[in-house]
């Protein structure tokens, strides 16, 4: 249960929002990636039901799938998921860009919000292959080496507050 003056208000988040101005301490935003058509929008939005003093913070990660170490070839299934979203992102208008369009800083910048900071985090993925038993992966595959790899997507952590 969290503590009395701790509350969670969820609303649509694309539509007019229906709180006041200077309403809220804390606005946290994450995993909208694809889904606004409108960055500066929404952004604005925030700014605007954020008390002097209060914060926003905003996660979202990058539809770019890559690898340090060359595990993921170009014309890979992996390689070319990407594009696929991105593709569609566009054709719907909402983007799946947002980490390298660097959209969060624009549109917290053009808000008004002042003392972004922003921390990319490189969020690794380990195939499930490498936990299971040998055994098992022998009677499922019957060569799993090429199935291990890791991997990493972007992801992104700003936070800014109004001026």
């Amino acid at each position: 249960m969290p503590p009395d003056q701790i509350c969670s208000e969820i609303e649509d988040c694309t539509e007019e929002w229906s709180f006041p101005p200077n309403h809220f301490d804390f606005i946290h935003i994450r995993g909208l990636v694809g889904s606004i058509d409108d960055w500066h929008v929404l952004f604005q939005r925030a700014y605007t039901c954020l008390k002097p003093g209060g914060w926003l913070e905003s996660y979202e990660i990058s539809p770019l799938w890559e690898s340090d170490d060359d595990t993921i070839p170009k014309d890979s299934a992996m390689a070319q998921w990407a594009g696929i979203f991105i593709e569609g992102g566009r054709r719907i208008g909402r983007t799946f860009e947002v980490l390298p369009l660097n959209l969060q800083r624009k549109a917290m910048e053009a808000a008004g919000f002042k003392e972004i900071q922003e921390k990319p985090i490189k969020v690794f993925f380990f195939s499930l292959f490498t936990y299971l038993p040998t055994y098992l992966l022998t009677s499922i595959f019957p060569n799993p080496a090429p199935l291990h790899f890791s991997f990493y997507s972007g992801f992104s952590h700003l936070v800014g507050a109004p001026q």
